[in-house]
């Protein structure tokens, strides 16, 4: 009944789409990111933990902190690059299907932007 009711190619659908499943990536890479950090942090902080305990002395214990925070403050660097990277593809994955469809001129989202300017 409603098989031909619908356009075969829907522009801003299609972008709508393509922007969905980018953030849907952005999203799964973030929360892989963040698992591994969380992770990683449990994992050094026994082991800090554990060497820190066993230190002969208190000035050693120090020194053991001091060269972890060194180490920490290196990887959160690390961290934020990658959130940056991420940030980044995410937004040209969100750029180009929206520029598309704006710019292909028979589809109905730029008709319809047109039409409301014109109306302003």
């Amino acid at each position: 009944m409603f098989r031909n009711t619908l356009p075969e190619t829907d522009v801003p659908t299609d972008a709508t789409l393509a922007c969905a499943v980018e953030i849907f990536s952005a999203f799964e890479k973030m929360t892989a990111l963040n698992l591994q950090a969380i992770i990683t942090a449990l994992r050094e902080q026994h082991s800090l933990l554990g060497a820190m305990i066993t230190a002969p002395s208190v000035a050693d214990a120090i020194g053991i902190q001091s060269l972890h925070l060194q180490t920490t403050s290196q990887k959160v660097h690390v961290y934020w690059r990658r959130v940056e990277e991420i940030t980044v593809e995410t937004f040209i994955g969100l750029f180009v299907p929206i520029r598309g469809a704006f710019t292909d001129p028979g589809n109905r989202a730029r008709r319809g932007l047109s039409l409301a300017l014109d109306l302003q």
